[in-house]
């Protein structure tokens, strides 16, 4: 692989200055190869990041593929109704087991030569492994040979991972957003919506737009003006986790009354509040007093990212047949809003293409400190 050499002294010094002062990222790191591998490693392995929406396999014996980091992992709802990750390869020859999201009354088998296994990993079947039809893998191959388990964990619907096994325990991860959000019962939480994007620009960039404010009253006017705007504060609550809120988002709603049902309680501090939080480096969670969103980036190519956007209301209300168009009425708000916001990722990502040109990328000291935060804790990888 043909790569360019990164200068990351030079990197971090550049994002070390104050905000004025502060240069982006070069670049060759929105386009390069090598770059990608690196992140996908240090961030994409070694840390905890989302993967799809556990509503998505909601019966014991769904299963569904995925790709983190290039690597294919299946996750699998068993039959204690419990959420697995595995890598998705059969410990015979090693081939990529399930391709399609589907579900399975109960052994997951290999198309090459047969082998099956059970939803908790475990080796159950080898025919003709002793020459007989129903020959039954030996207890030495039994418990050594099941398929390789991925540390997860699932929170607000979300399946995370940790491919590496190295991060710290998610309990210990998360735990500073689930006591900001403590007051809020998440349990009532459905999921509406599961849809997947390609974006037409390098995974970072589709992660600093999440924190990026400054384009809010331009790119997205239905969200209100930049007085609107003005009034949000940050939210920094580790190194891997921070934002911001936007207390007066559902503002209107002290007229209008609610559309949609509310959380029961609704913390007084997040009464008409939307917060934004990133995860890092990969999830992105909005959360208001009657919805909820997750956006999950994964890097594909140098040039492209998978997104996913998981809706969420509160309650079942909108689940009706009388209440079908408001439910698609919502998820449609949420894809605009989405949509938005592709053309300018493709934009920013074709002047990279161009090179040295765009190398000197600066930082607005009113807008832009959490997308500085975002690309120092990127530079850590190198």
């Amino acid at each position: 692989m043909n790569t360019v050499a990164i200068d990351s002294k030079r990197i971090s010094a550049n994002l070390d200055r104050p905000a004025a002062d502060a240069v982006g990222l070069p670049a060759t790191m929105y386009t390069d190869a090598g770059v990608l591998a690196v992140e996908q490693k240090k961030l994409f392995e070694d840390g905890w990041v989302s993967v799809l929406a556990a509503g998505q396999l909601p019966k014991p014996g769904d299963v569904r593929p995925v790709t983190v980091a290039g690597r294919p992992l299946l996750v699998v709802r068993d039959r204690e109704n419990q959420i697995r990750v595995f890598h998705n390869v059969c410990r015979h020859r090693g081939l990529k087991l399930v391709t399609e999201a589907g579900h399975t009354p109960g052994v997951i088998t290999c198309a090459y030569h047969c082998w099956s296994y059970g939803l908790d990993g475990s080796l159950k079947g080898t025919p003709y492994l002793d020459g007989t039809a129903k020959s039954t893998p030996p207890e030495s191959l039994r418990s050594q040979f099941g398929l390789l388990p991925v540390r997860s964990a699932v929170w607000l619907d979300t399946v995370f991972v940790n491919i590496s096994g190295d991060a710290q325990p998610f309990e210990e991860f998360i735990k500073p957003l689930a006591e900001r959000w403590s007051g809020f019962d998440l349990s009532q939480l459905r999921l509406a919506d599961s849809t997947e994007f390609k974006v037409a620009s390098n995974w970072k960039f589709a992660a600093e737009n999440l924190l990026d404010l400054y384009h809010l009253p331009w790119v997205h006017a239905q969200l209100g003006g930049p007085e609107a705007v003005f009034q949000s504060e940050p939210a920094h609550l580790t190194p891997d986790i921070f934002g911001y809120m936007m207390p007066t988002f559902d503002a209107a709603r002290a007229e209008t009354g609610p559309t949609m049902t509310l959380f029961s309680p609704l913390p007084k501090r997040f009464e008409y509040a939307l917060d934004l939080i990133m995860i890092f480096p990969n999830t992105g969670l909005l959360l208001t007093p009657s919805w909820a969103q997750v956006m999950i980036l994964h890097g594909d190519t140098p040039s492209t990212t998978r997104q996913i956007l998981n809706a969420y209301v509160v309650g079942d209300e909108l689940f009706s047949a009388e209440t079908e168009e408001a439910r698609k009425g919502f998820v449609g708000y949420l894809h605009e809003v989405n949509v938005q916001d592709l053309s300018i990722l493709a934009r920013l990502q074709e002047s990279r293409e161009g090179g040295d040109s765009t190398d000197a990328g600066k930082f607005a000291p009113q807008w832009d400190d959490l997308a500085l935060r975002f690309y120092k804790r990127v530079a850590r990888a190198y």
